[in-house]
């Protein structure tokens, strides 16, 4: 193992062994000093060993002193984030509305083992650092699970109240003093551009549309006749989701194309609608849940089948309004008979290098007021299509001013208050109380 990949797998590996000696010293809690109790749970000195070996490893170096300042101040800092995580948990177990499903914790225990994994060179070394802790895979699997479901718990609560709540204001001075506590660390602005783009979609024949939607039709018609979603998911599914059964999570209107987001809000829960067609190809929906103004669904997507034709088709459509722009015809005009008007007529200012593949490439050498393209960009996602640009403004690299970060900092800023004012409250409401680290429990 490199040295490069220490600390990560330390890390983790250090969560799950601090984990295990809490579960195997749990029913001697008797001889465990308590450190502070939080509602019907405690915080043991172990619960701290825990934490502060995380921090040890985090830093890659020792502590201070115990009984130092310095020491006090990362304990102090330390119990905090434990008090606050049990005061989130508790609360999200409570509201009955809130739910962690086994499969959302599941598939994000499988894509931690797998990063802890990948920073070992063999899987006889994953195991040697297993046993160096006294620890089985199934057991770093289980504590592993534990952490992540509580941590989704306090993050579901927090999502959840922040609903209902409107963010304390943050002045011009609290953005200023935060600004100038980041020093050296802000970055410069990089070499920016803002753009007007027309995109050009490569669409599927009619042909080609006809046989999708006849395969869509079959699996819903199969769907109806009792053939389970997510295994016909898995097996038919067109898209990244087919793995998790067509799971797509949570979403809130906005978030998916309007076609696809219409037929959804339509559905009553558990029913399976379509086949709805959207840029996307046709889809069959399942509405798993509804959570206030969001939605949680599956669905099976099938892509009609793209030719070389439909390329070349789609070029040659994207040269002609090109030749129409340059010649001067309005660009409103023309992105409104062919272009893709769900995506934003203008974009920027955005730094150079940090275009999206194909805009990076084409617009590396832009001229304000100079046409660029046909490009071709959105293969590799799976949603191809023609572009045509046009710089509008070109700026040079440039140190950092407050206003370049003041609306980022004013989200950080009211973030983090209303996430503090949240905590508050329920600490308000929670029988709270510190104890001096190793002190016996009262009998």
């Amino acid at each position: 193992m490199s040295a490069r990949t220490i600390p990560l797998a330390l890390l983790l590996l250090t969560a799950a062994a601090g984990a295990r000696g809490q579960e195997a010293t749990r029913a001697t809690i008797r001889w465990t000093g308590i450190v502070a109790i939080v509602g019907d749970s405690v915080i043991t000195d172990l619960d701290m060993g825990e934490s502060l070996s995380l921090w040890r490893a985090e830093q890659q170096r020792e502590p201070p002193a115990e009984g130092t300042p310095e020491f006090e101040a990362i304990f102090r800092t330390l119990l905090e984030d434990r008090i606050t995580t049990l005061l989130l948990v508790q609360a999200a177990l409570r509201d009955t509305t809130i739910r962690v499903t086994d499969e959302e914790v599941d598939r994000a225990v499988q894509q931690q083992i797998d990063t802890v994994r990948s920073q070992f060179q063999t899987p006889v070394e994953f195991e040697n650092a297993l046993r160096s802790i006294n620890m089985s895979a199934d057991a770093f699997r289980d504590n592993t699970r534990a952490q992540i479901r509580r941590s989704f718990l306090a993050r579901a609560y927090l999502n959840q109240a922040r609903r209902d709540r409107k963010p304390p204001p943050v002045s011009d001075g609290e953005i200023r003093e935060f600004f100038a506590q980041q020093g050296g660390q802000v970055p410069t602005i990089p070499p920016g551009i803002v753009y007007e783009q027309i995109l050009i979609p490569i669409t599927a024949s009619d042909t080609a549309k006809a046989r999708a939607r006849q395969k869509a039709d079959s699996i819903l018609a199969a769907i109806r006749e009792g053939s389970e979603f997510e295994a016909m998911a898995r097996q038919f599914s067109e898209d990244g989701s087919r793995e998790f059964g067509g799971d797509l999570g949570w979403f809130r209107p906005g978030q998916m194309v309007p076609e696809f987001e219409r037929a959804t809000w339509l559905l009553k829960t558990g029913e399976v609608g379509g086949p709805v067609e959207t840029v996307h190809g046709f889809h069959i929906i399942k509405l798993e849940r509804i959570r206030g103004p969001e939605r949680s669904a599956r669905h099976i997507l099938i892509r009609p089948v793209l030719t070389d034709g439909d390329t070349e088709r789609a070029r040659s459509l994207a040269e002609e309004v090109a030749a129409k722009w340059r010649a001067g015809a309005s660009l409103d005009s023309l992105r409104r008979v062919y272009g893709d008007r769900e995506q934003p007529v203008r974009v920027g200012p955005v730094a150079r290098d940090s275009l999206a593949a194909g805009f990076r490439e084409a617009l590396q050498n832009a001229e304000v007021g100079r046409i660029v393209g046909p490009f071709e960009v959105g293969r590799e996602r799976q949603q191809p299509r023609f572009v045509l640009a046009r710089a509008t403004e070109l700026t040079d690299s440039r140190p950092a001013t407050v206003d370049d970060y003041r609306a980022r900092i004013q989200t950080i800023l009211a973030d983090r208050k209303l996430n503090e004012e949240i905590i508050a409250d329920l600490r308000r409401k929670t029988h709270v109380e510190i104890r001096r680290p190793g002190s016996e429990p009262d009998r």
